[in-house]
């Protein structure tokens, strides 16, 4: 059974050339916040609904404030014969929309609750589409709103689909939507995510531990130069 390479796959091609969408990678394009002797024990041990089983490939849209994720699920799973599993598919959407809280809100964001209604089973290692919304967000929670659907590519130049309002693209099956509540812990509070990519660099692999110490250096010295300032002040 091959494998899809979603690098390649067409509907990736076809958003990566859509000038309203930033490409991003909860992968490459932020911190891993993993330790590499943890990744390492993981890859060693059969581990369902992780990374290296369910691929992604994020779209930020700027002007909608969402997230376009494209998502793979491989043969490992697998849930009713020959579908994907609806825990795959939950931990998919809990992923796409975990990245949307720290997209708009910054590092710390955890998952309050998570609501799904299945419509359509999802054919093993097919690609589908999975919209993020922003629907509301406080000072500490947001809650987002994910669809999953099939798609398929039409006549670049035909109107944009009602449901996604991408041109060139048609929804043919909805297979999942979701709703959630994001908190962001104040234990695990960071920076927001153009801050991190300042500090990391777009294409970090930096560890969790490096992460966390960048942001405190960060903050220790914003706290010198506070009380820099109070001083200048006093003077």
């Amino acid at each position: 059974m091959s494998e899809i390479d979603l690098d390649h796959h067409p509907l990736v091609l076809h958003l990566r050339e859509d000038a309203q969408l930033e490409p991003s990678s909860w992968l490459t394009d932020f911190p891993i916040l993993a330790e590499p002797e943890i990744q390492a024990k993981i890859r060693s041990k059969n581990r369902s609904f992780t990374d290296q089983k369910i691929s992604y490939r994020l779209f930020w849209d700027q002007s909608r404030r969402r997230i376009l994720a494209v998502m793979h699920f491989n043969y490992s799973c697998e849930g009713p014969r020959g579908m994907v599993h609806g825990g795959a598919l939950a931990t998919g959407a809990d992923s796409i929309m975990g990245f949307h809280s720290v997209r708009v809100g910054g590092l710390g964001y955890v998952t309050l609750n998570l609501s799904l209604t299945y419509k359509k089973f999802v054919p093993l290692n097919s690609v589908v589409l999975a919209e993020s919304v922003l629907v509301k967000q406080t000072n500490k929670k947001a809650w987002m709103h994910c669809r999953v659907f099939s798609v398929e590519l039409t006549d670049a130049l035909s109107p944009a689909c009602m449901e996604l309002n991408i041109a060139g693209l048609k929804v043919t099956q909805m297979h999942t939507v979701c709703e959630a509540l994001f908190y962001q812990a104040p234990q695990f509070r960071g920076p927001s995510y153009d801050t991190l990519l300042d500090l990391m660099g777009k294409n970090s692999g930096a560890s969790k531990e490096t992460v966390l110490q960048l942001i405190e250096a960060q903050r220790a010295h914003l706290r010198k130069q506070s009380e820099k300032a109070r001083s200048r002040a006093r003077l």
